[in-house]
């Protein structure tokens, strides 16, 4: 027995017992060290060398169908009222006057007027307006005259008269009437046989520019 482990062991030997043992160890060591569960264990550089680079954009995709539309909102409240305006200038007028048929004269600026002959008016304007210098604008007011819209009817009419022959010196003439239209049977068909104009009292309007 002691010859047997007093004998000495030989290179050979040796280097066969120590290689046998680290491949024992080796073995375990490696199994320990190298197990991944995490990429948290692998090294930053290492990991960023595994992931391959990004492809390229994909094509866009078809549009999609349109939605259907929403329903309608409820009215908003009414906004409050806006501040009221500046009064406008005046008129440019000079003068100028609504007057009945009867020669009455209302809503008037710088004159008057009077009336003593059937369909005639004169009209006064004030101091500073010459009535050989200026014109007269006149209108029917069909409120206050013989108009009538219905076939052949009588139509008012007014005329402005620039010599004022029907007036005193310094006034301007106002000529007012009627157009009447006289009808008749003519082998069983209406025709007009006369028109006639005559001098009438009929309201108007004025204005001196």
């Amino acid at each position: 027995m002691r010859r047997l482990f007093a004998q000495r062991w030989s290179p050979a030997t040796i280097i066969a017992s120590i290689a046998l043992l680290l491949a024992m160890t080796g073995t375990s060591v490696a199994a320990g060290k190298y197990i991944i569960t995490s990429t948290k264990q692998i090294k930053p550089s290492v990991l960023k060398q595994l992931k391959g680079a990004r492809g390229p954009t994909g094509p866009a995709g078809a549009q999609g169908l349109q939605g259907v539309a929403g329903t309608t909102g409820a009215a908003g409240a009414t906004g409050a009222a806006g501040a009221t305006g500046a009064a406008g200038a005046d008129g440019t007028a000079r003068a100028y006057g609504l007057v009945a048929a009867d020669g009455t004269l209302s809503r008037s600026k710088n004159a008057t007027v009077t009336h003593s002959v059937t369909g005639v008016y004169c009209i006064a304007s004030a101091a500073g307006i010459d009535p050989a210098s200026t014109v007269l604008v006149v209108t029917p007011d069909y409120y206050d005259n013989d108009t009538s819209f219905i076939a052949d009817g009588d139509q008012a009419v007014v005329e402005w008269h620039s010599s004022a022959s029907g007036c005193p010196t310094g006034k301007m003439e106002v000529d007012t009437g009627y157009r009447h239209v006289v009808t008749g049977v003519v082998n069983a068909t209406t025709v007009v046989t006369a028109v006639n104009l005559a001098l009438a009292d009929e309201g108007f309007s004025f204005a001196i520019p």
